[in-house]
């Protein structure tokens, strides 16, 4: 929509939007989807002159979900969902008071769209308020106390009013009956956020900020001591690599001797206290460290960096493990990618800063003020980071770092696909240190450059890992899309090969500098390299951030990620043996060392995505929902996030069960018939998501009670399964009589029934429709998963489920 402006009207919300025709977006996803997204960062949306007949806004509705029925007020003849609400001086409204609508529904709206008919012409009785920024103007004691609470809602409280009419109190009874008192969180994160977004929320801005600052730090303290060390005198030029590996190695140190202790004090406290603390003692560190310099005393400068390290190590596990208790679920990709970005740019940053201002004359008087004014501003960041409660506040310390990081590791590898997650993350950090750390001589050998293309390079490089960390939620749809691990992997590792022939094949004729070096033939090719390895790179490590956050047990999560920064240090320092053993015993040259490299990077992904099929799994049905099919959601969050749930859907294509696993967010166990169960290749995906086949009674009695056995087991360990209760594709795209297997089910292990319907497969190239695998023609069309109320397990028959399949589907086959 290149013609619509965006201006806000409000303070804490509200924008007016200009310039769109909503009658001429209807069929267009892309266009609501972008609406949607408004509605989201300014929370309300104003669209004058709009022109619309009911059911054209019924359609608008439905684009951002299936549309709730409200009891108490009538419906638009023609268009059943829309209802009117009227306020005259003869009929004022009823409800006079503060109000999320429908929140007596055990699953409220995530939306209410309004079409003014007839408006007072100098205002009227609505009026909106962000609970987002009254909450965000809170104490932190005060946040502390809500953040545990419940509030009931009750349907007769906001309806009492209807006792005062004609046969009121009869139909008051019967709407509370319908729609019992519901328990909700008093604070709850009610819409996801882009993750641009959430840098205007105090609940991730703060600790994007600390970090950012923290790190900024680091690197510029620590790359200016290194130049100071190379050229200041202060030492003797045949120790000077001494010292400069002496530097690296006592900043990594304090990650081996106390991140056990720092993931435990992060479960035990609470966390924002405990990062002020921090911020506080980077402050102190920071004045030592401008005195040291000073002073020049190469011995107390090591000891600032080693505390540096120190300061680090205890900010690691409070950092992601705040995250996940301040973010959605559904913003953790995004919160990770932001991270994840800052951090490499920040060290990016401090790194030339820190250059530019050992370089200076009054290098003691720059740097110290620098630090400590930088730690400063940290520190104030820090004092606006939310209340975060201790997650395991009985938990007793253990203070031998051997001991407790021998446990706690013990501890991660109980969960394998976490476990293999922290390895894939130090593989990466292995990786990366090992490529940074030839950059310098692999400029000077192979491409003939000064310093300036060594900058140039690492830039690249690093503003490419910032870019891919950000588009991860792109990529990823608002989910923790394991999928794009292996493509991150795969990326990587063909940019990498790439890179050897590129730099190998480089012919440079004289020593240059950035700009000569971009004009020479070649250049490019190697930027874009480094560039693809960096953005693969950041694709590859951030769901494994959210994968860890999410699949660990709260009350020891800092632990994990305790555990995870241990393993990047040993890595990271197995790494840099590794280069030395290939470059001086073995007598690799760089480029070949960086091809073995990469090589081996293939072995890894393949051994890890060996051993969790999962990852596999999930490529396989990203790619297919991003190449043959652009799938579009709606109505998703009427999937129940956790607990046992069964859906049903209409069966269209062979691909339909890898359709809804890309599209609803948790992980889905499949029903499925046999033969479709055993087919080539989709039976790797099938078995890898613990797909449930099942035979036909009077074919297989036995396999199938097997089979209903499992699926009770499943249920009641609160797995979310799925089943195509028609038990064969359609034939002519109509939906076929459900079975009633389904009532079987719900019998059996109660569990809510959520209907839904995909929309737009027919004619697709999996289904029967001009027979089996005809030309595949239709890449990329639009096809959507939609998603209805779920249906208490005692109100659950197979007509009343095909029924609401069949009104979600439409005439949209």
């Amino acid at each position: 929509m290149k013609s619509v402006s965006i201006r806000k009207v409000g303070g804490a919300l509200g924008a007016l939007v200009e310039g769109v025709d909503l009658v001429q977006i209807l069929d267009s996803a892309e266009s609501v989807a972008e609406l949607r997204q408004w509605v989201i960062e300014h929370q309300v949306v104003f669209i004058r002159d709009q022109h619309m007949t009911p059911a054209q806004f019924q359609q608008l509705a439905e684009h951002f979900g299936e549309v709730m029925d409200h009891p108490a007020y009538g419906a638009v003849a023609g268009a059943p969902a829309v209802q009117v609400l009227e306020s005259t001086a003869d009929a004022p409204s009823k409800i006079e008071l503060w109000h999320s609508d429908m929140t007596f529904s055990a699953s409220p709206p995530s939306f209410t769209l309004l079409h003014g008919q007839i408006i007072p012409a100098y205002g009227g009785d609505t009026l909106w308020a962000s609970s987002l920024a009254a909450y965000d103007s809170l104490s932190a004691p005060m946040k502390e106390f809500l953040d545990p609470l419940m509030a009931g809602h009750d349907f007769a409280h906001g309806f009492k009013e209807s006792l005062a009419e004609p046969g009121g109190a009869q139909r008051l009874a019967d709407m509370v009956a319908a729609n019992p008192p519901v328990l909700h969180p008093l604070v709850r994160t009610f819409m996801s956020t882009s993750q641009f977004g959430l840098l205007k929320q105090r609940r991730f801005a703060a600790l994007f900020w600390t970090q950012f600052l923290g790190a900024f730090n680091d690197n510029v303290f620590k790359q200016a001591l290194v130049l100071i060390f190379v050229f200041g005198g202060l030492i003797n030029a045949d120790t000077t690599d001494v010292f400069v590996n002496l530097a690296a190695g006592l900043f990594i140190l304090p990650f081996f001797l106390f991140s056990a202790t720092a993931g435990q004090i992060a479960d035990k406290f609470e966390k924002s206290q405990l990062v002020r603390i921090i911020k506080v003692a980077e402050i102190v560190i920071a004045l030592f460290g401008g005195v040291a310099v000073y002073l020049q005393n190469v011995y107390a400068m090591l000891a600032v960096l080693f505390l540096l390290g120190v300061q680090s190590t205890f900010f690691g596990p409070l950092k992601f493990s705040i995250l996940p208790q301040q973010l959605d679920k559904s913003e953790l990709v995004g919160g990770n990618a932001q991270i994840e970005m800052g951090t490499f740019v920040s060290i990016l940053l401090g790194t030339i800063v820190g250059g530019v201002v050992a370089a200076q004359n009054d290098v003691d008087l720059l740097l110290t003020v620098m630090v400590v004014g930088v730690a400063a501003v940290g520190y104030l960041c820090s004092r606006f980071i939310p209340v975060c409660p201790a997650t395991d506040p009985t938990l007793k310390i253990r203070w031998n770092p051997v001991s407790a990081t021998w446990s706690m590791i013990q501890a991660a590898r109980g969960n394998k696909s976490v476990f293999l997650s922290i390895l894939g993350i130090s593989w990466f950090w292995l990786l990366g240190s090992l490529l940074l750390a030839q950059i310098p001589n692999l400029t000077r050998v192979y491409l003939n450059g000064g310093t300036t293309v060594v900058t140039l390079i690492l830039a690249v490089f690093t503003i490419a890992v910032a870019v891919g960390s950000l588009a991860c939620e792109r990529l990823s749809s608002n989910r923790i899309e394991l999928g794009i691990v292996p493509l991150g992997a795969l990326g990587l590792s063909l940019a990498g090969i790439d890179l050897y022939f590129s730099i190998t094949g480089f012919a440079a004729l004289q020593p240059s500098e950035w700009l000569a070096f971009i004009a020479a033939p070649g250049a490019v090719r190697i930027l874009f390299d480094m560039a693809m390895i960096g953005f693969f790179g950041g694709l590859f490590i951030v769901p494994l951030y959210a994968l860890i956050q999410t699949r660990t047990e709260e009350a020891r999560r800092a632990r994990v990620i305790a555990v995870n920064n241990v393993i990047n240090a040993f890595f990271m320092v197995f790494g840099a043996g590794l280069a030395i053993l290939m470059l001086s015993v073995v007598g690799l040259s760089i480029a070949e060392l960086l091809l073995t490299v990469m090589l081996m990077n293939i072995a890894v992904s393949i051994f890890i995505f060996h051993q969790v099929p999962e990852f596999a799994m999930r490529f396989i049905i990203w790619l297919l929902s991003h190449t043959m099919y652009r799938v579009v959601p709606e109505g998703l969050e009427q999937v129940p996030e956790e607990g046992g749930a069964l859906l049903v859907c209409n069966h269209v294509t062979y691909v339909d069960a890898l359709l809804l696993a890309g599209a609803v967010k948790r992980p889905i166990r499949f029903i499925m018939f046999k033969p479709i169960y055993d087919l080539p290749v989709l039976n790797f995906v099938f078995r890898a998501g613990g797909a449930i086949p099942i035979q036909g009674a009077k074919e297989n009695p036995a396999a199938f009670d097997a089979a209903f056995e499992e699926i009770a087991e499943a249920l009641a360990s609160g797995d979310l399964l799925c089943i195509f209760p028609e038990g064969a594709l359609t034939r002519d795209g109509e939906i076929a009589t459900f079975r009633r297997g389904v009532e079987r089910i719900v019998s059996e292990t109660p569990v809510p029934v959520v209907p839904m319907a995909l929309r737009g497969l027919w004619g697709s190239f999996f289904s029967h429709s001009g027979g089996v695998f005809k030309n595949p023609s239709r890449f990329w069309s639009r096809i959507s998963v939609r998603a209805g109320q779920p249906v208490p397990a005692a109100e659950v028959t197979a007509e009343r489920l095909q029924q609401d399949v069949e009104r979600l589907r439409g005439q949209f086959a």
